[in-house]
């Protein structure tokens, strides 16, 4: 929300409270209620809930610079309430402003809003930990027809580890050497029944082996709102993922992320640059993980609750919580070491 307000304030008590000439304490505080009082009933719930996640007063004022040491501009990062400059030849922090709004992901606006609409069906770190869906690679196309109108899929019992592993769902992985333009994931289903038998006993698919398989029964093989491409890397047997990421990845490897950390780094990062690419030890196979991102020339990976960054033979470290405090600020000093802009 944005609301033009004409009047500065000059008086030296005033900046020495906020840093500088700028806005009027009241109309800050207008924006304050404003912000509040714009609710939605929430349909689940029957609350009110805040669905404004920002109020801003832009008012006459044309030092920009000097207005960034403001209290009013600093509070914009911390509470999404402030104000900032336009006229006619101050547009410059308007348009960063923007800029920011623009490049940064759904998750870095939602983070920055205090009491967000829709917080419930906010990412969460258990997302990412019930691992509940098993990926299973396919031989052939004739393997494919037969899994879908048999509504089943089988894999050797050692492939999987059912202790561990509570599989509810199957996806199918159909890989770029079988399947060319069609390889990736579209298909999965939700499985109803498990049993073990004896591989010559899969009659659909003639074997004479008598190692022990995996049947899985699945109720329903359905498509995927959009198909999981193959880049880089394919799943080779199988391998775990969740069901947020079975219906959030836009490739593969993404099956592959643990943590809501590493999800929220890699949305930001390909949110920037279309050339972010996940980094994977050789192919996919049940224990796979992300070991890092590339882009631009630069490495990125987690660990011990740090961003680390190579980049040119140096290492910058940026810690996780303020990476979940501020993502915009981070991704924005990672990719002006990558450019050769350090400040």
């Amino acid at each position: 929300m944005f609301d033009a307000k004409y009047k500065i304030e000059t008086s030296e008590e005033y900046q020495n409270t906020y840093g500088g000439i700028g806005p009027k304490e009241e109309d800050i505080n207008t924006m304050h209620l404003c912000r509040d009082a714009i609710v939605y009933k929430n349909k689940k719930t029957g609350a009110y809930d805040n669905c404004v996640f920002g109020a801003f007063v832009l008012f006459s004022f044309k030092d920009e610079l000097q207005y960034k040491n403001h209290n009013f501009y600093k509070s914009i990062e911390e509470v999404n309430i402030g104000g900032i400059p336009f006229l006619p030849k101050a547009t410059g922090l308007m348009e960063e402003f923007l800029d920011k709004l623009i490049n940064e992901s759904s998750y870095s606006i939602f983070e920055r809003s205090l009491d967000s609409l829709g917080r419930e069906n906010y990412i969460k770190n258990e997302y990412f930990k019930d691992r509940t869906v098993l990926v299973g690679s396919l031989r052939n196309k004739e393997q494919l027809k037969i899994n879908l109108k048999g509504k089943f899929y089988h894999t050797k019992c050692s492939n999987v580890n059912l202790a561990e592993h509570n599989i509810k769902f199957v996806a199918l992985a159909q890989s770029k050497r079988q399947f060319a333009a069609d390889a990736g994931i579209t298909y999965y289903g939700k499985v109803v029944d498990i049993k073990v038998v004896k591989r010559n006993m899969i009659t659909d698919i003639p074997s004479e082996s008598e190692e022990d398989y995996y049947v899985f029964k699945i109720e329903e093989w359905k498509k995927l709102d959009r198909k999981i491409e193959v880049k880089g890397y394919q799943v080779v047997r199988v391998m775990y993922t969740t069901e947020y990421l079975l219906n959030n990845a836009a490739i593969v490897t993404e099956l592959c992320i643990k943590s809501k950390e590493e999800y929220r780094v890699w949305e930001e990062l390909k949110r920037i640059s279309s050339l972010t690419e996940t980094e994977i030890v050789k192919n996919i196979n049940r224990d796979s993980s992300i070991e890092g991102f590339s882009v631009e020339g630069m490495r990125i990976f987690i660990s011990d609750g740090e961003i680390h960054l190579e980049c040119k033979g140096s290492t910058y470290d940026f810690s996780v919580a303020e990476f979940s405090r501020r993502p915009r600020e981070v991704m924005g000093r990672i990719f002006n070491i990558g450019r050769g802009v350090l400040n």
